[in-house]
């Protein structure tokens, strides 16, 4: 799956999706959502999701990044996010704006 087709996915709500037996995901949680952070925590979070051992448990670190060329998802495996070269991913870390999949609280 390439970013592209997850986040047309992720754009119907969790819960939408899953009473109407639409794709979700191992990740997903019904109270959890993308919150925005400061690019340098999305820095130090980013560099944290090459220890993760598993996709499915509460304390994995999924990050989401917004850039003119796009929406960018790490940590779920994507092979089109993982393996962006460092000058792609400098220019996300300067001008994209960051979020984090946590609690929605």
């Amino acid at each position: 799956m390439t970013r592209h087709e997850l986040h047309k996915i992720l754009e119907v709500s969790f819960l939408s999706r899953y009473s109407h037996g639409l794709p979700t995901f191992a990740w997903e949680h019904c109270a959890k959502s993308f919150q925005r952070i400061p690019n340098n925590l999305a820095i130090e979070h980013f560099f944290k999701i090459s220890k993760q051992k598993s996709i499915i448990a509460d304390d994995k670190i999924i990050l989401k990044c917004e850039s003119k060329s796009g929406p960018y998802y790490f940590g779920i495996g994507l092979e089109d996010c993982d393996k962006l070269n460092s000058e792609k991913l400098s220019e996300l870390f300067q001008n994209g704006r960051w979020y984090v999949y946590t609690w929605a609280d």
